[in-house]
């Protein structure tokens, strides 16, 4: 615990010995100044539970510096106790208050009255400090809560937009094959239904991993989703998820070069890197804007790397620190299709792995993410707990 700090002002060395003596056992930490001059600059550094002010000073005296402390806004709200060895003098003691004190002790001094005041305002003190980190998780509390409002409101629109389109066109097409089932001597064409069928399954191919991105992070929130070991060779999988890929590389004009290590094996869930590997291939071939996307694995001593680079515009400096949240995406194809969920999945995965996930590149110059992995993935078959939303 943090001591209490207490502010001891006077000219003379022995005033301030006795002074720091009678308050020993009281737990507080005395700060001795000699001058008005040197009282302010240890209240630049210190905050001040409490300042005990001797008012005969020569240069500064204790009523000029309880003035310049009272027009301060770091120390107006600190508690400013007199001290004087001079008679008690109704015009002196009205001045003082005037000055901003809040009491006057007269030598000789109480032992009992000076520590009895000073754990009155130590005890306010408290309850201010307290009163300000209550104010301060309230505030913080607030925010989250007004992210949070915000969050569900572009998941609503972006995920609304995202699932309507498909869904619109597999209504439309159905009516169509409706009408025309019932139009009286119609006749099945083969070939007509294969292509409509055909259309029917896109459509229904662009639902399902929409569905399961809110499904995973359904799970995430949750501490649903779990991640089972098994042993497996990082670049081999990464090569076949590439494999896989290459449909929709060629359709976006992209190409991929490889340079995955033999022999990256480790024990992680596979299913779930494989879904590392397939969001950020994704992420490279929505915003890469064509190129080449390089797939590169590396074992550097008791970890794994995946680094996965593209040749697009890069990512902006304002957006590396949010585009991990959820259903944020980038200036640059922040007009393309998706929730905003895969980076978000990536993360969540890889920490659950005991990993972590660095982003690089710079505008104009491409994007790199790289995914470090131990060989032995923490906390498997076992539930995953990420932070709430």
């Amino acid at each position: 615990m943090i001591p209490v700090k207490c502010l001891l002002v006077d000219d003379r060395d022995e005033n301030l010995i006795a002074l720091e003596a009678l308050l020993a056992n009281e737990g507080l930490e005395c700060l001795r100044a000699r001058s008005g001059a040197e009282a302010l600059n240890l209240l630049l550094d210190h905050d001040c539970a409490l300042a005990l002010v001797d008012v005969h000073m020569p240069e500064m005296d204790g009523f000029e510096l309880a003035e310049l402390m009272r027009g301060a806004e770091r120390t107006r709200n600190i508690p400013i106790i007199f001290v004087t060895a001079g008679p008690e003098d109704r015009t002196r003691v009205f001045q003082g208050y005037e000055a901003g004190a809040v009491d006057f002790l007269f030598k000789p001094l109480s032992e009992h009255v000076v520590k009895s005041k000073v754990r009155v305002f130590v005890e306010l003190y408290h309850q201010r400090t307290l009163l300000k980190e209550q104010v301060e998780l309230l505030r913080r509390s607030e925010e989250a809560t007004r992210q949070a409002v915000e969050a569900r409101n572009r998941f609503i629109s972006i995920a609304g937009h995202e699932l309507r389109t498909p869904l619109t066109v597999l209504r439309l097409q159905l009516d169509m094959a409706r009408r025309a089932l019932l139009r009286e001597g119609a006749s099945l064409d083969p070939a007509g239904y294969a292509r409509l069928l055909e259309r029917l399954r896109g459509q229904v191919d662009r639902l399902v991993p929409l569905v399961d991105e809110m499904l995973d992070v359904a799970r995430i929130q949750s501490g649903r989703l779990q991640i089972r070991q098994e042993s497996f060779d990082l670049g081999a999988m990464a090569r076949d998820v590439a494999d896989r890929f290459q449909p929709l590389l060629q359709d976006a004009g992209c190409s991929v070069a490889l340079d995955c290590a033999e022999g990256v094996v480790g024990e992680w869930d596979r299913f779930r890197l494989e879904q590392v590997v397939s969001n950020l291939l994704s992420n490279a071939v929505r915003y890469g804007g064509g190129g080449v996307v390089t797939i590169r694995v590396r074992r550097d001593g008791k970890r794994a790397e995946l680094t996965i680079s593209d040749q697009g515009p890069g990512i902006a400096p304002a957006d590396l620190k949010r585009i991990f949240e959820p259903f944020e995406r980038g200036e640059v194809g922040a007009d393309l299709a998706g929730l905003g969920l895969g980076l978000h999945i990536v993360q969540q995965i890889v920490h659950m792995h005991g990993g972590s996930v660095r982003v690089g590149g710079e505008p104009g110059k491409g994007a790199q993410f790289t995914v470090s992995l131990p060989l032995v993935a923490a906390g498997a078959d076992s539930p995953a707990h990420a932070p709430t939303l």
